[in-house]
């Protein structure tokens, strides 16, 4: 184990082998940290730049990180929140309590995530995406922030673009492989199918199915928050 500088970790915390905790980093209680795991990761400014340094991250009580996590600088997690093993978090992403970030998990910087939120197996939450509380993410779902897709030649060229993520509201569910577009906003309790490719707006209350996704009938009653 390698732990940096300006590091506090509660006593009660368990810290078992193997893993690298870089500056500035902040470990509640009851937290467990499994084997192989890579806490508050830097920027790549951390080897160039002497200046540098590296924003706080911070695990809040209770929480879990399975082996093979690693947790970028500026990553906040709320109470009670739990990794799968081979987790990728991004810089500046913050997390509600008692969330589950699956196996295999990629999300990319500067997004954030509410409360009781399960992100399952192999789903891609792209940079500056906004989760809301309880939202279920099925398997290897594909979320996306630039709607040019803009190669590094266009960028040599002058041409940019503005990422932005998708927002999903409180209580929604999007089902297994399918794939959200830059910018989009998925209103409450919507429910949006397997493969389907979501390409605009999804007012609130909506199941939505296909390619592109289509509404099909609103949410039921019982399955509404």
């Amino acid at each position: 184990t390698k732990i940096g500088s300006n590091i506090r970790i509660h006593e009660t915390a368990k810290i078992i082998g193997n893993v690298v905790v870089f500056d500035n980093v902040e470990i509640g209680k009851n937290c467990i940290i499994e084997p192989n795991t890579i806490i508050g990761h830097p920027l790549a400014a951390y080897y160039t730049d002497n200046a540098y340094k590296n924003p706080k991250t911070v695990i809040t009580d209770g929480c879990m990180i399975r082996s093979g996590t690693t947790l970028y600088c500026g990553v906040e997690l709320g109470k009670n929140v739990k990794t799968g093993t081979n987790a990728i978090v991004r810089e500046n992403c913050k997390f509600g309590e008692n969330t589950v970030i699956g196996t295999a998990v990629q999300i990319e910087n500067n997004t954030t995530v509410g409360d009781n939120t399960v992100l399952e197996t192999g789903c891609h939450i792209t940079a500056f995406a906004e989760i809301g509380n309880d939202v279920f993410i099925g398997p290897h779902v594909v979320t996306t922030n630039d709607n040019k897709m803009l190669r590094p030649i266009d960028r040599k060229n002058g041409k940019s673009v503005t990422l932005k993520g998708p927002t999903l509201e409180n209580g929604v569910r999007v089902g297994a492989n399918a794939v959200i577009l830059p910018g989009i906003r998925i209103g409450k309790n919507s429910v949006i199918g397997a493969n389907a490719v979501v390409t605009s707006d999804v007012a609130p209350n909506s199941v939505m199915l296909g390619m592109p996704a289509k509404f099909v009938k609103e949410v039921d009653e019982e399955y509404r928050i």
